[in-house]
């Protein structure tokens, strides 16, 4: 197995906060000009699976939420207003 494929399946196991984290290595490294062309090619890479392991983090959070907000919603779905 390749390197950039073992990052990317490290990125799959991540947490939300460590690829975040890693994502802001990854750009303060490019922006610094800390690494060059090919190293800042594989990191981008890298960043692709970061930010997608994140919105998918993200997205489960959404639907968990949604979850537990149609569970607490009174028989017949109806929301009550309070104004």
């Amino acid at each position: 197995m390749s390197d950039s494929t073992d990052k990317a399946a490290e990125a799959e196991t991540l947490t939300f906060e460590d690829s975040l984290e890693a994502l802001e290595q990854i750009i303060g490294q490019i922006e610094n000009g800390d690494i060059g062309l090919e190293a800042s090619l594989a990191a981008y890479k890298r960043g692709e699976s970061l930010i997608k392991r994140c919105r998918g983090l993200l997205f489960d959070a959404e639907q968990r939420i949604e979850s537990m907000r149609l569970e607490d919603l009174p028989a017949g779905g109806e929301t009550s207003q309070s104004d």
